[in-house]
């Protein structure tokens, strides 16, 4: 799945006012038109975090959408920076075993291992990315949970990406997404 629109379109349609229970199903033109608005605006279409984490440190950039572990590294090197979670897109991943693995009982294991709260809260704390587990936030400090995206009360303000949509509309979508960038 190629996607480049993934989150772009879902933060258009946040800029244009659109409330975060009614961006799917997305209305394409719609977000394109308000990119067409914001688009003089954009200094730069980051393609990889560390370019979007030096944009912000060499200030060449007002504002990024990017992930909150980049950012976070960039608050702990004591560049000035802060994040928002109103309307914040949740990107969720997940693990899956491919059907007649013929590891499937290791895979197993694994997820089960990597599903652990108390190994979720150590992975959280140390990378600054969310931990899918709530409960592995009883583990973390209140100081460093308040900073991650799946904290209950910034997880409540998140639109969630809805791979199932981008699935279903990823031919026509990926089709006016590139003609636009084109433009």
């Amino acid at each position: 799945m190629k996607l480049t629109a993934f989150s772009n379109l879902e933060a258009a349609l946040l800029a244009d006012g659109v409330p975060r229970d009614r961006i799917y199903p997305i209305n394409v033109d719609k977000a394109l038109k308000k990119m067409d608005e914001l688009k003089p605006h954009v200094q730069i279409w980051w393609k990889t975090g560390g370019q979007a984490q030096q944009a912000m440190r060499q200030k060449g950039v007002d504002a990024a959408l990017f992930s909150e572990g980049r950012v976070i590294q960039l608050m702990v090197q004591k560049v000035p920076v802060n994040f928002e979670w109103n309307d914040q897109l949740g990107i969720l991943d997940y693990l899956t075993i491919l059907k007649g693995s013929k590891n499937k009982d290791a895979a197993m294991k694994f997820i089960a291992f990597a599903s652990d709260p108390k190994r979720q809260a150590a992975f959280a704390e140390g990378t600054y990315y969310g931990a899918p587990n709530a409960k592995a936030y009883n583990f973390i400090s209140k100081e460093k949970a308040v900073l991650l995206p799946t904290y209950p009360e910034n997880f409540a303000k998140a639109v969630v990406v809805n791979e199932d949509w981008y699935a279903e509309h990823e031919d026509s979508v990926e089709t006016k997404w590139d003609a636009w960038r084109m433009k």
